[in-house]
């Protein structure tokens, strides 16, 4: 594979699977825009750490997730805190009362003191958001005991005790989760390398996690080749990753495989051109929005 291939792929697959946000490492790296208050500086150190936290453990949707929170924030964004109750996050009920209480008091604390206490402001918002992911995944009990405990220590020290929202809100960016994974190819190849399993490592854990009943898996290719031999590829290209994803544990009968072709390109081009951002496969998630 060429470099030019791999950074297409790399920025593509970011793109799509964070609704545009930067790679972890880019976002860690991002300098704040010239006018952002302090506040939103330290809130992008604060989901910078968790994205690459997240990154370090493979688990790609929230490490992009957060990636785009910290990229948001560094934007100069009030980028809200986790929302247990949002469709992105699959929570368990008896969990939900303790977390929205914890979002009230932390939004009050940010709406009251970010502007004199901006670290201590952002500390909290962070170890909320950690404690909210770590709920969600559940299978580490005591990754969530240190982020739950790490926000009920900042609340106590910082005062941070009433529920009531007792000072009017920022205007609070919220971010959206992925509504798509895409895996580039090779020219005329339709085989997944390491970097395409690791992604959908990600989207099958997504699946799996929100019980999608509706999954539609899109073949494509470029524009340089015949157009019937195109079609096969786009075919294999799909297959492949529905093959993958069921290796994963999806389950076979919520996926519908299409074939494009040379139909739909992310990239208009002329016939015969060859075009790394076409040669794809989209894994649509979006049947819970």
């Amino acid at each position: 594979m060429t470099i030019t291939t791999h950074l297409a792929k790399a920025a593509a697959v970011a793109a799509l699977l964070a609704a545009c946000a930067p790679t972890p490492r880019e976002a860690a790296k991002m300098e704040p825009k010239a006018g952002t208050v302090a506040f939103q500086d330290a809130l992008h150190d604060e989901y910078a750490e968790l994205a690459l936290k997240e990154r370090r453990l493979a688990d790609w949707i929230d490490a992009y997730h957060f990636a785009d929170k910290a990229a948001n924030s560094a934007a100069g964004e009030f980028v809200a805190p986790a929302d247990p109750t949002d469709d992105f996050w699959d929570v368990p009920d008896d969990h939900v009362p303790e977390l929205l209480s914890a979002r009230a008091r932390t939004m009050n604390y940010v709406s009251l003191n970010a502007g004199t206490q901006p670290t201590r402001a952002a500390a909290l918002q962070g170890a909320y958001d950690c404690w909210v992911e770590e709920i969600e995944e559940g299978h580490q009990q005591r990754a969530i005991a240190a982020c739950k405990t790490a926000w009920y220590q900042l609340a106590s020290d910082y005062g941070a005790y009433d529920a009531r929202i007792v000072a009017p809100a920022p205007n609070y960016y919220i971010v959206t989760r992925p509504v798509a994974y895409t895996v580039f190819f090779d020219f005329d190849k339709a085989t997944l390398d390491s970097a395409d399993r690791a992604a959908l490592d990600g989207a099958a854990a997504y699946i799996r996690q929100n019980n999608l009943g509706d999954v539609e898996i899109v073949g494509h290719t470029d524009r340089s080749g015949d157009r019937g031999y195109n079609q096969r590829l786009s075919a294999q290209r799909a297959q492949a990753v529905a093959d993958y994803l069921k290796s994963r544990g999806v389950s076979a009968r919520v996926v519908d495989i299409y074939a494009m072709g040379e139909r739909d390109p992310m990239v208009a081009t002329g016939d015969g051109k060859r075009e790394p951002l076409n040669r794809r496969v989209v894994i649509d998630v979006t049947d819970d929005v």
